[in-house]
């Protein structure tokens, strides 16, 4: 998003059309990660439903 707020900044199309190409699997595995990081953290650490 950031990208894109610089190709439209910028006055480039190419880069505000190309930043979600370039980011796109990355944004998708590091969000992956993080759900499957706070999935195992709620077993390790014995996290119950509706607990603050």
């Amino acid at each position: 998003m950031l990208l894109q707020a610089i190709g439209i900044a910028w006055g480039s199309p190419t880069l505000t059309r190309t930043a979600y190409e370039w980011l796109h699997a990355a944004i998708i595995i590091a969000a992956g990660g993080a759900g499957l990081a706070a999935f195992c953290l709620s077993y390790l650490l014995g996290w119950k439903s509706g607990e603050d």
